[in-house]
């Protein structure tokens, strides 16, 4: 069974973000909050469901310490496994995956949605060797009904995780 998470990816890593240091005491504290909250959740699918890997919608092209991410912290603790699912910066180049580009570019809507498919793919391939396992699937909201329906279209058993803790930090407003 796969288990769908969505979360505002600002709590996967918190305080590798640049911007970290110039957010309001207000919005950091929300932040923290949140973390919390998304490992308590994670803690509960963990003991509840027999989950033995936990992917997640990133990519540590900073070569990061894996103790920067929260998942990673929350799988060592239950020494289970933790996975990366974006591609490497060689094969998103090789798959023309773009990353060189802001919302002002006039085809913005166009290549945010072709990178999206190309991501969500090369992810499917990657869940897909992995089908006896119990999993999460840490991925940002606008990826849950998109790829909910390329997991479903290839047999897999998924269910949507109900997430409320994620709201507050997406609507907030700076």
């Amino acid at each position: 069974m796969l288990y769908l998470l969505w979360i505002d990816h600002v709590i996967q890593a918190p305080e590798t973000r640049r911007a970290f240091i110039y957010w309001t005491e207000e919005y950091k504290n929300l932040v923290l909050n949140t973390v919390e909250e998304y490992k308590k959740t994670l803690d509960n699918i963990i003991i509840t469901k027999n989950i033995q890997i936990i992917w997640e919608e990133f990519n540590n092209y900073n070569n990061d310490p894996e103790s920067y991410f929260i998942t990673w912290e929350v799988c060592k603790q239950y020494n289970i496994k933790h996975l990366f699912c974006d591609p490497s910066e060689e094969e998103q180049n090789q798959m023309w995956i773009t990353r060189e580009w802001t919302d002002e570019d006039d085809n913005f809507d166009k290549q945010y949605e072709k990178n999206h498919t190309l991501r969500e793919k090369y992810w499917l391939e990657k869940i897909m060797s992995y089908k006896s396992k119990n999993i999460i699937f840490v991925c940002g909201n606008k990826h849950i009904s998109t790829f909910k329906e390329k997991l479903e279209n290839n047999s897999r058993k998924i269910e949507i995780i109900n997430n409320k803790f994620c709201e507050e930090l997406l609507n907030y407003k700076f």
